[in-house]
């Protein structure tokens, strides 16, 4: 009897520690349908027909250096959201519910950036290209 007790415990404790951590997003359910990823120099190309869930890209740059990035985003269903980041802070973020297209410009603090593709139940593609600039002389960098 006392066994069944203490394997209900453990069972109720291993599933509320489950939903606290699905909860606070610490445990997420990735579902990717024909996704393809293409990537030429700073350019990506991400196309997919069904996407729920979370993915990152890096992107190296030189310090100082101006960057523009342009997003081409299709959106059929669903959203996406886009977050620019370098390693502490947030660049740009921005959530598409339609077909769009976003460019931004910064000046790099850090070497390593990357982008936070984040969708809900989305259909579409994104392409993502990265111009960079000297700060000296204002070459650009592809």
């Amino acid at each position: 009897m006392w066994e069944n007790i203490t394997n209900i415990f453990q069972l109720a404790i291993l599933g509320l520690l489950a939903f606290f951590l699905f909860k606070n997003a610490k445990i997420r359910f990735i579902s990717q349908k024909n996704y393809v990823h293409k990537r030429f120099g700073n350019k990506r190309d991400i196309t997919y027909k069904k996407f729920h869930g979370v993915e990152y890209y890096h992107f190296r740059v030189k310090k100082n250096e101006i960057i523009t990035v342009s997003y081409d985003v299709s959106v059929e269903e669903g959203s996406l959201r886009l977050e620019w980041r370098d390693r502490k802070d947030l660049l740009h973020d921005h959530t598409f519910f339609e077909s769009e297209s976003v460019e931004f410009s910064f000046t790099a603090k850090r070497r390593i950036h990357y982008i936070k593709l984040e969708a809900n139940q989305t259909r579409g593609g994104v392409s993502i290209e990265m111009i960079r600039k000297n700060p000296d002389n204002h070459t650009i960098i592809r």
